[in-house]
């Protein structure tokens, strides 16, 4: 008999290895490692991994040997990003903490064989677009590192340097709008001169120098400005193609949805992990941390996920979090239990029923004993705040030591824990002196039988006995001294 492993189907796919024209090969496709190196989202991760990056200027880039392409994908992705890094000078790891985006929804149609003709059309596109994007990126940095003897100074700060040293006024160019040719008219000139300053000067400049400069650097800087307005718009035009090349409804067919997040926060040696997890049925994230799980959302798991720029001022690897493991589940695949059996066998449903049994009464222990904590507090601040008479000052029991506290409190201590009890989801709801106050009254009006009621039970019961509260209401105890009573009651509980 065959046995196939549940967790092996639920993983893992498949895919095609072509390193050549004619040889190819199939491949598991189980876990997924993306470096974190030139990537700085999961779908350039991901074509880096399988195709290699149609850019072909990044440092990690070099000749494809081989292509893969997916041809059975798994109903559950795990996706591990690698930041971390070694560093063969130092001989230490380091944590890679640059921004890596993701989705609550991934697209992988653009990895498919069945895509393969139209995927390599558009890195053909892609391949071009970078290359044009990377010579306007060159071209604007020349205006902005223009080399100056060891130096690097931005062109157009320059050109104000020295109009602002020999005329002793600042130079502010009002742009004009973006034109396929610049033109500086007389105009445009005159704007620039404003704003006079009192900086250091030339000793000596001639009328005529003085004029040059007046009429010459202000259009340099306007042109300067023009151009590099003009490239900026151009990249961002570039960057805006290569985002929307592969968004078409073609490449939209597969997709697979989020459904967790694990993140480290802390340096490649040591730090703090927590997951965040999407409840399908309920549609709500949920962070499970070491004690506690909470409702959450998804701007909170992106944001502690994307991770982060280290600043100039940091000297330590600074403690940005950041997602190293992402789940994703087929879309189509509606629950990962469609074909999971429900019933357990016996003995092991015992067992769970036993957790859940002693789960339960944790639960209901850690309840009690944080209402009882809340209401010994009340009562201490009650008895530090409000002015008492002089003989309530005295505990009707001396404290936790005394040895006939025991005797005296145990016959009080289950019908008080039972209230207590039955009090307790108030607390998540109500304040916590109007609850306090409702069991006092409520615990006086229980134990205040009247005198027709005490001699009824005589002489086989004694109710004065039943409960402090009846011994103090036969005997016309004023009601101030019975709710002390209770206080001191909830304060040895």
């Amino acid at each position: 008999m065959n046995f196939t492993n549940p967790v092996n189907t639920l993983v893992t796919g498949e895919v095609i290895v072509e390193r050549n024209v004619n040889t190819s090969v199939r491949e598991a496709l189980r876990q997924i490692n993306i470096q974190m190196i030139d990537s700085s989202n999961l779908y350039d991760g991901l074509e880096a991994l399988w195709l290699g990056s149609a850019d072909e200027s990044l440092s990690s880039q070099q000749a494809i040997g081989e292509q893969r392409w997916l041809t059975r994908l798994p109903p559950v992705l795990f996706i591990c990003l690698n930041r971390y890094r070694f560093s063969h000078t130092t001989k230490q790891a380091s944590k890679i903490i640059a921004p890596f985006e993701f989705y609550p929804e991934l697209y992988l149609d653009r990895y498919m064989l069945a895509n393969k003709n139209l995927i390599l059309s558009k890195r053909n596109i892609a391949k071009t677009l970078y290359a044009q994007l990377h010579d306007l990126e060159k071209t604007l940095n020349s205006y902005l590192k223009y080399p100056c003897n060891d130096e690097s100074f931005a062109l157009a700060n320059a050109i104000r340097v020295v109009y602002e040293f020999a005329t002793g006024c600042r130079l502010n160019p009002t742009l004009p709008k973006r034109t396929d040719s610049i033109s500086i008219d007389q105009n445009t000139t005159n704007r620039v001169r404003q704003h006079p300053i009192v900086p250091v000067q030339p000793s000596h400049i001639s009328p005529e120098e003085l004029q040059f400069i007046q009429n010459t650097l202000p259009t340099w800087l306007t042109e300067v400005e023009a151009k590099c307005a003009n490239i900026r718009e151009d990249i961002r035009r570039l960057k805006n193609e290569l985002k929307q090349l592969y968004d078409e409804p073609q490449l939209k067919q597969t997709s697979y949805t989020l459904h967790a997040v694990c993140v480290h926060e802390g340096s490649a040696t040591l730090g703090h992990f927590w997951t965040y997890v999407y409840h399908t049925d309920r549609q709500k994230w949920y962070r499970y941390n070491d004690n506690e799980v909470c409702e959450t959302s998804w701007a909170d798991v992106f944001d502690a996920g994307i991770g982060g720029q280290r600043t100039q001022n940091d000297r330590e690897e600074p403690r940005v979090p950041s997602a190293y493991l992402l789940v994703y589940i087929n879309a189509d695949q509606k629950t990962l239990s469609n074909d999971i059996q429900h019933e357990l066998p016996v003995d092991l449903q015992r067992v769970l029923d036993d957790d859940l049994l002693l789960l339960q009464q944790q639960g209901e222990s850690i309840k009690l004993e944080q209402l009882h904590n809340d209401l010994k507090s009340k009562c201490e601040r009650i008895e530090k705040q409000q002015p008492v008479h002089r003989v309530l000052t005295i505990p009707f029991f001396a404290g936790p030591n005394a040895s006939s506290d025991s005797e005296i409190v145990k016959p009080v201590l289950d019908p008080t824990l039972r209230i207590l009890k039955t009090y307790a989801p108030k607390i998540l709801s109500i304040d916590v002196d109007r609850l306090l106050q409702e069991i006092v009254d409520k615990e006086i009006k229980t134990y205040s039988p009247t005198a027709n009621i005490i001699t009824s039970a005589l002489p086989h019961n004694d109710l004065r006995l039943q409960h402090i509260l009846s011994y103090f209401s036969a005997n016309r105890v004023e009601l101030i001294y019975r709710q002390r009573a209770i206080y001191d009651i909830i304060r040895l509980t």
